[in-house]
């Protein structure tokens, strides 16, 4: 495996879901996609430490 897969996989996770999740209407969400779109925002949030948070796997 490639060191550091896993982070940009995530990264590239985040670029392609995000779009569809987070915006305007997003509280009106039910349950699942509002869990989702909040954890698309950690992802934002965390992009910048995902390497030491994983490990670099």
């Amino acid at each position: 495996m490639v060191e550091g897969y896993l982070t940009y996989s995530l990264q590239l996770l985040w670029y392609m879901e995000s779009t569809w999740w987070i915006n305007a209407n997003m509280d009106q969400h039910s349950v699942p996609p509002a869990r989702f779109a909040k954890e698309m925002i950690w992802l934002a949030e965390s992009q910048k430490n995902m390497s030491a948070l994983l490990g670099n796997i």
